[in-house]
């Protein structure tokens, strides 16, 4: 409704003037948090699987990234989330224009698998004003793979901020694939 969307266009202004000298700025530091799953567990919401595949997922709470404000967001199985529209399936080295404004947690050609829970999916965790939201990729192979050689990583948006932490439960695909 209307009132929801002045509220929206209001909280993003305000978020948006208080991290506009920062949005270019991100920083890269080590992260001591542990690993939250998602696939499976109660309240995570399968998104999909398939190889080159996009999804629109809307986060609950609007993500603050690179001088916008984003309400949705597309999450690719090749281990990108884009935000304001899509972008190509290759990879390029960075920046190109294939990119825009876009995170990548693990870049490649990647697919899911035949083993149970593979896939992308996600889980809101916490009480407003103060929640996280989670993207997992779970249980990923990489195209062409081997069976079983597979990657778990996740984004996690932190409401209210322009935090976006990027966590790793395993990144060897092991066997043909290290």
């Amino acid at each position: 409704n209307n009132l929801n969307r002045v509220f929206y266009n209001i909280f993003c202004f305000v978020i948006l003037a208080t991290f506009s000298l920062n949005a270019q700025n991100y920083t890269q530091s080590a992260c001591g948090n542990a690993y939250v799953p998602v696939a499976g567990t109660a309240g995570s919401t399968f998104v999909g699987g398939g190889d080159d595949v996009t999804y629109n997922v809307a986060p609950p709470f609007p993500v603050v990234f690179h001088e916008g404000c984003y309400t949705s967001m597309t999450v690719g199985t090749n281990g990108f989330i884009a935000f304001g529209g899509t972008r190509g399936l290759g990879n390029a080295t960075l920046p190109t224009a294939i990119a825009g404004g876009a995170l990548y947690p693990f870049w490649d050609d990647l697919t899911t698998t035949t083993t149970p829970l593979s896939g992308i999916n996600t889980i809101t965790v916490g009480t407003a004003p103060t929640r996280q939201f989670i993207v997992e990729w779970n249980k990923i192979g990489h195209f062409g793979a081997v069976a079983g050689q597979e990657v778990t990583f996740e984004v996690i948006f932190f409401e209210g901020t322009n935090v976006i932490q990027f966590r790793y439960l395993d990144v060897l695909f092991g066997g043909t694939q290290t």
